[in-house]
């Protein structure tokens, strides 16, 4: 039995192939109903296949094989030959909506950006602009928004700042540099448990704007501050913060421009304060974690400064520009002391 398991694991797995060409067919299929702004006709009062067909002057059958299709994947429901839009469909699908994400999905499946991949293997050169760069923006909106409406980071991130030494509960007085911070909702977390907790926040300002809202709706405003702007090159202060958040930006980042600004996150921190990094990390020999799957993203999609880097990088980054106490919390959370 033994020998036959070994030979098992030695054996190819067509399987393997199959799952990942059906993914990619699953993702084409929401392409094209996104290009043809299916949800936003069925949002208008076009229900069925007739009426849809009729206003747009397409073919029946293919409108219906499509339209089906988008059932079971979830994003359409079908009843008595009427279809309906699903709760995610309808937040983030329909094109008029302030939480529309269509324009980033279709960049994400666009053919001509994942030639990016191709050309940059070959050429080393890239002509998409740089993820940290204002081209950018309306990306990054889009992405704030629907972070915003992911309830699940709310625990998420609750249980991210008590690892690291931080109790959302406690009347800490603390103030929080959320950098690259999206939402916000990873330090918002603290501010809604803890009415002595201030968070700054430092993105570009259409994202700030989400952030805003979200500010709002959870009643902490006044405990907010926000500052729009480039974080590789604004100045964060001296001594300022008790803690400096980095949620899923060092990948963008190059080894040299995340050393620049854990320096100035370094200078802006009270001593003993804290920056926690909360991106993922890969292992040593860069061969198992799923995080390298990102990794192509960010060539194909972004540009090449940034990477997914080992704990053993970002430690001697960290090392480098003075933080000590430097802690691997899980794989995709480490923190660090002044």
């Amino acid at each position: 039995m033994k020998d036959n398991q070994k030979e098992d694991k030695k054996q190819p797995i067509p399987d393997q192939i199959y799952e990942l060409v059906a993914g990619g067919w699953r993702a084409h299929i929401l392409k094209a109903a996104i290009q043809l702004d299916i949800f936003t006709a069925i949002a208008s009062g076009l229900g069925t296949v007739e009426t849809i067909a009729a206003a747009k002057n397409w073919a029946i059958r293919p409108t219906r094989v499509l339209l089906d299709s988008l059932c079971p994947l979830g994003f359409l429901t079908k009843k008595r030959g009427e279809y309906f839009l699903t709760p995610t469909s309808g937040a983030f699908l329909v094109s008029n909506s302030e939480t529309y994400a269509g324009g980033s999905l279709r960049y994400f499946l666009a053919c001509n950006t994942w030639q990016q991949l191709l050309e940059a293997v070959r050429t080393g050169q890239q002509k998409v602009p740089d993820a940290c760069s204002s081209e950018f923006n309306a990306f990054w909106v889009q992405d704030a928004t629907m972070e915003a409406m992911r309830t699940s980071r709310i625990a998420e991130s609750l249980e991210m700042w008590r690892t690291v030494g931080i109790d959302p509960d406690a009347k800490w007085k603390g103030k929080v540099l959320d950098l690259a911070s999206g939402c916000g909702i990873k330090s918002f977390v603290l501010a809604q448990h803890n009415h002595n907790a201030a968070i700054t926040c430092v993105d570009w300002a259409g994202v700030l704007e989400v952030a805003k809202r979200l500010a709002d709706k959870w009643n902490i405003l006044k405990q907010v501050s926000l500052w729009a702007g480039d974080v590789t090159t604004m100045d964060y202060g001296d001594s300022e913060f008790d803690a400096v958040l980095l949620g899923q930006i060092t990948y963008h980042l190059s080894i040299d421009q995340n050393k620049s600004v854990l320096k100035k996150a370094y200078h802006a921190l009270n001593q003993g304060g804290l920056v926690v990094i909360h991106a993922p990390t890969v292992d040593e020999e860069r061969c198992n974690s799923e995080a390298l799957i990102l990794a192509v993203m960010l060539f194909a999609l972004f540009g090449e400064k940034g990477d997914f880097y080992t704990f053993s990088e970002y430690k001697a980054m960290l090392e480098e520009v003075g933080f000590s106490e430097i802690t691997k919390h899980s794989e995709s959370l480490i923190s660090a002391r002044k």
